[in-house]
């Protein structure tokens, strides 16, 4: 059924009754969710983009308080250098700023990118969690479980569930 006045394969017959239906005073409503060939993101995955910014952003602040705690003579910029010294803190910060542009631009990042996210927040996790996992308390506990659990949780479930794998294959992994 051709969209005003252009020809589209995309669409079948279904979609053209939906579409139909959704019609707006002769104008026709744009259904980005269901082309799927779209950059735009789905409510769904910019709820759970939202989510991870929060969870990721309340994560570093936490750690940025529990590390002021234990150096009180150090000042923010020196504390921030020395958080900035360390792979977890980096790659989490590549995550927050990431699915904060995914959730404020609305349009799907390229599968190279969020994928070689995704491996590299995965590399924090594991590394964390097999080789340098030690027993904490207080605030560091819940900086620990949400850099190194729930943030890297958070960006591979949005990988699996809503990311483009176009192009991605081992060659690709090799290079992240």
């Amino acid at each position: 059924m051709p969209l005003h006045g252009q020809q589209n394969t995309f669409f079948t017959p279904f979609h053209a009754v939906i579409i139909h239906r959704l019609a707006d005073g002769g104008k026709m409503a744009q259904l980005t969710a269901m082309d799927f060939r779209s950059d735009a993101l789905s409510p769904a995955a910019r709820g759970f983009a939202l989510l991870t910014v929060l969870c990721t952003a309340a994560a570093l602040f936490v750690q940025f308080t529990a590390t002021g705690h234990a150096h009180p003579d150090e000042t923010i910029t020196q504390i921030g250098w020395r958080l900035a010294r360390y792979f977890t803190i980096l790659t989490n910060a590549m995550v927050l700023l990431s699915f904060l542009w995914l959730f404020g631009s609305r349009r799907r990042p390229g599968s190279l990118w969020i994928g070689g996210l995704a491996v590299w927040i995965t590399i924090t996790a594991l590394v964390y969690h097999l080789l340098l996992d030690t027993p904490h308390s207080g605030l560091s506990l819940y900086a620990d479980v949400g850099l190194h659990t729930l943030t890297p949780v958070l960006t591979v479930l949005w990988w699996l569930v809503f990311a483009g794998k176009r192009g991605l294959g081992l060659g690709v992994a090799i290079a992240w």
